[in-house]
């Protein structure tokens, strides 16, 4: 269809340049040029010193579906149940608009495929975490930021998919949304509202192969899956002269099954296992703005919290095998600031301040085993400066750890300390696609 689509325009353009050129041959006629509009797109990729931009909000191939479709897609991005995310050999850290989503392996997946890409506006891969993250985020991060805007207007639409597969036999997969934006001269606000239906299968098998002897199936295995998601994702934005008012509240919450047949050397099962998680995220932002447009200073204040629940009963033995539970909430308050200053081409210099909370229980058939709290203090600053084809990254952050807890069974031993860590780097550009940099971060 697009294929189409492009010949019939190159085609009509050579049919309308042939008969201007007839038409100027007749008569020579003066043209006054009266506008000139230049339009700006996005870089689909833009390459920095400590991170790679994805953009998704002008690419279809990127935001339609689910989020986690969309991040597949992403050339040297790998995504998987057991090993998670990694980008050009390095685990990933998952971040949602700048902060830690704290959910992993298939929890992680399920709340990105219950996501619509279409509510993504870039992805950020930051191979060289800087002084603006935790020194506890490890090697790299992928920041997915979400498109927060409201319109001038009231809009509704609606949207809904299907699809299905009769391999092996007919599973469906279709997804429904309703999206509301609206914006009066007091202010804008956005809701989402969607739900996620999807059954898939698995199957694999584990052999050995030695040379002398026939091979032996140590594992097979067939496991059918269905996993539901419904969202909610909400924004208020308040205009208060210069200064702006951000309250966002999302929620998602997954309720999925799997039944799974296994059998293999010397064990059999047939199984059930249900989860079901719920998670909520409620952010308060006051944006200050100066007189200076290069001037900006935030307060940021987020509550998260996340609830799972696992059951996984026996077909065989009509018994209960497991019941897990586990719930996580998570506090942090953020102060950043940041303005241009006169150095070399362009420059910006950062600070900012934070203090986060995360406390985290897990039951087993309804016993506490595990009680966890983990607090961090933190200050950061960073310089950022281009120089032609060079660009130069300096900064430290300075963190305060206190970590304790308990099991079912005896105290934690508390961990506290405080530790300076600096970072920098240094990249030189060749060309828009060619560079090299250096780097150096310590964690």
């Amino acid at each position: 269809m697009n294929k189409y689509l492009s010949f019939v325009l190159v085609f009509i353009g050579c049919i309308y340049n042939g008969n201007a050129q007839e038409e100027e041959n007749k008569i020579e006629k003066e043209v006054e040029l009266k506008e000139v509009t230049v339009v700006q797109r996005k870089k689909a990729v833009e390459q920095k010193a400590d991170r790679t931009v994805f953009d998704f909000s002008e690419q279809p191939q990127l935001n339609s579906g689910s989020v986690l479709e969309g991040l597949k897609k992403l050339p040297g991005l790998i995504i998987s149940d057991v090993a998670g995310m990694m980008y050009q050999g390095k685990q990933l850290e998952v971040y949602l608009d700048g902060r830690p989503l704290n959910i992993y392996s298939n929890e992680l997946n399920s709340f990105l495929e219950g996501m619509p890409a279409n509510s993504i506006e870039k992805v950020e891969v930051i191979t060289q975490p800087g002084a603006e993250f935790p020194a506890t985020s490890g090697g790299a991060i992928i920041n997915i930021v979400t498109s927060r805007t409201a319109k001038n207007y009231l809009s509704g639409t609606y949207s809904s998919g299907m699809n299905f597969t009769d391999y092996d036999k007919t599973r469906v997969r279709f997804n429904n949304s309703l999206l509301l934006n609206a914006r009066n001269k007091y202010f804008g606000w956005q809701i989402n509202i969607g739900q996620n239906y999807r059954e898939s299968a698995q199957w694999s098998t584990v052999t050995n192969n030695p040379t002398s002897s026939p091979s032996v199936v140590l594992s097979d295995t067939d496991a059918d899956r269905i996993g539901r998601s419904t969202y909610v994702k909400s924004a208020l934005k308040f205009n208060l002269k210069r200064d702006r008012l951000l309250l966002n509240y999302d929620m998602n919450f997954n309720n999925n099954d799997a039944y799974t047949l296994a059998n293999g050397f010397g064990f059999n099962s047939d199984d059930f296992s249900k989860t079901k998680s719920n998670r909520q995220d409620a952010l308060v932002t006051y944006q200050k703005y100066f007189e200076d447009v290069t001037k900006k200073l935030e307060f940021r204040f987020n509550f998260n919290r996340n609830s799972s629940n696992f059951k996984l009963d026996s077909r065989i033995s009509n018994a209960s095998v497991l019941d897990n539970s586990s719930a996580q909430d998570y506090l942090n308050f953020k102060i950043d600031y940041s303005q241009e200053v006169t150095l070399l081409d362009k420059s910006k210099f950062s600070v900012g301040t934070l203090i986060d909370e995360l406390s985290f229980e897990a039951e087993s058939d309804g016993v506490e085993n595990l009680n966890y709290t983990r607090r961090t203090a933190a200050a950061y600053t960073e310089l950022q400066t281009d120089y032609k084809n060079f660009k130069f990254i300096l900064g430290g952050r300075a963190e305060d750890y206190l970590i304790k807890g308990n099991t079912d069974t005896d105290d934690l031993i508390p961990f506290k300390k405080f530790k300076f860590f600096p970072n920098a780097s240094a990249q030189y550009n060749f060309s828009p696609q060619i560079f090299v940099n250096i780097n150096y971060n310590k964690k």
